[in-house]
């Protein structure tokens, strides 16, 4: 063929107007499946975005189109993402702990007072790292609120506190062992360390069978009971099951003796003992439940498929999978369990006595008394039909001015840091000012009649015998949220006092 055939041939191909061929065939030789496929147009690359399962344009507007798209559905799922979280979320405004103080019923003290006390293992969680932490405890808490005989004051040992860790770190294993060998009060559970996969259930499985008390006997005595003196010499001639089992955390601050008798006055069975929230679970920092329902967490063959999550919600979802779930006892303590006045969350304030919610409480039937109107409504909760539950104070929806009045407190302010009512106050003073009604020199703090570093006109016996109604005992259970070791110092010196704590 000539070369300007060619030329003719390019030319009808490529159209009116002489621009240039869009489609070449080749001049090679092929077979006619080939040649029909040179003459197809061919297809500009196209890309699948997994997201949509359509075609990313290389084009920029539509490039931009997808993007936009995209970006305003995770917006949309960021936005409701949040919100569900905030509806869930119990501890978005202050609690009306004041409300709560003034609603619950007394604590029977005739009653605790009649009846033996009750055998109790406490867990606290732990881990391998957090050394400084168990020696904290163990110095303050764990040493001087045991129970006490009420002949000699000695200690008692029908409260045992044990750290509950999972597997060390290799690093640590040998500082782990040598702590465990010296304090005798560690239990290392057979798991990677964590806190909500899994260790709350190992925990009560292993307390199932392990949980117990010493039944002690003097060397010059044939008298052995559960839970004796601590002053002479004693030897352990055998173990008793705990009549409760506690889970606690690290940064609660727990006063023992006091534990132990709200647990006394309890039903020893079906009992699930710890601050209500929202008529759901019994928060974290410190639950008890009786021995009956740790055996059956670890034996149910239904809880084991239910272990990981939020621990204390995992422990509730358990109880509502108890077969005789209608039986089961929620008792809920909301006055005397509260986060420190410096945690700045939604259930801090002042430390708490019994002299400041018994004035609470007649204001508030005072109040009663001036205003007759507006029935308590019952905020309906998670209970199934039939339970029983002790404590259980719901909160009214009320105004948001009532809510601002019930919540409020003399000493921490809703999510605003602490701060000290005036400059230069001495560590005594300091602890002074939190504690919830202004201390022993409230007043003295906003009013210049009188130097603030003014001597008390009671000393400490004194003052602690007014503040506690002249009681040995009803105050204070848990305090919670001390991340700071200085909290939790602050924490021993407000419910203790140097008294307590001093050995000359």
């Amino acid at each position: 063929m000539s070369e300007s055939l060619y030329r003719l041939l390019d030319q009808s191909s490529s159209g009116a107007g002489g621009a240039s061929p869009r489609y070449r065939s080749s001049p090679e030789l092929s077979s006619p499946h080939q040649r029909h496929q040179n003459h197809l147009p061919r297809r500009r690359p196209s890309w699948t975005f997994s997201a949509f399962s359509t075609p990313w344009s290389s084009s920029p507007r539509w490039r931009w189109t997808y993007l936009g798209a995209l970006l305003l559905t995770i917006a949309f799922v960021t936005g409701v993402t949040k919100l569900i979280i905030y509806i869930l979320n119990p501890d978005k405004e202050p609690k009306t702990w004041q409300y709560f103080c003034t609603s619950q019923d007394e604590f029977p003290h005739a009653l605790a007072d009649s009846l033996p006390p009750v055998n109790v293992f406490v867990g606290v969680f732990s881990y391998d790292a957090s050394y400084e932490r168990r020696q904290l405890i163990r110095s303050t808490y764990g040493t001087h609120t045991l129970p006490r005989d009420a002949r000699t004051g000695a200690p008692l040992a029908h409260v045992q506190l044990k750290f509950i860790l999972g597997r060390p770190q290799k690093q640590n294993a040998r500082k782990v062992a040598l702590e465990a060998e010296t304090y005798n009060d560690m239990v290392v559970l057979d798991m990677e360390e964590n806190m909500n996969e899994g260790k709350t259930y190992e925990y009560f499985r292993w307390a199932s069978e392990n949980a117990t008390v010493p039944i002690l006997q003097s060397q010059d005595s044939s008298h052995s009971s559960v839970g004796a003196s601590l002053t002479s010499k004693k030897t352990v001639i055998g173990w008793k099951k705990a009549d409760y089992v506690v889970k606690a955390d690290d940064d609660a601050f727990i006063v023992l003796s006091e534990l132990e008798r709200h647990l006394r006055v309890s039903p020893r069975t079906n009992t699930y003992w710890g601050y209500l929230i929202r008529e759901w679970f019994m928060a974290g920092e410190c639950y008890a439940l009786s021995h009956d329902l740790v055996r059956y967490i670890a034996t149910s063959p239904d809880v084991v498929h239910y272990t990981h999550g939020k621990e204390d919600k995992k422990v509730a979802q358990w109880m509502n999978m108890h077969p005789n779930v209608s039986s089961l006892n929620w008792v809920s303590e909301r006055c005397w369990i509260y986060d420190g006045p410096k945690t700045g969350t939604a259930y801090s304030h002042g430390y708490l006595f019994p002299d400041y919610v018994d004035k609470l409480k007649r204001i508030a039937a005072q109040e009663a008394s001036q205003d007759a109107g507006g029935a308590i409504v019952g905020a309906g909760g998670h209970f199934p039909s039939g339970s029983s539950v002790h404590g259980k104070v719901p909160e009214p929806p009320r105004s948001a001015e009532w809510r601002q009045k019930h919540s409020a407190s003399t000493v921490s302010k809703w999510q605003e840091p602490y701060v000290v009512p005036v400059p230069g106050m001495t560590i005594e003073e300091e602890i002074e000012a939190l504690v919830e009604g202004g201390g022993r020199w409230d007043g003295f703090w906003t009013h210049s009649a009188k130097p603030h570093s003014a001597a008390p006109e009671e000393d400490a016996a004194q003052v602690r015998a007014r503040r506690y109604l002249n009681r040995p005992h009803g105050g204070t259970v848990v305090v919670h949220f001390l991340k700071k070791s200085e909290w939790f110092l602050e924490t021993t010196l407000a419910l203790l006092g140097t008294d307590a704590l001093w050995r000359f």
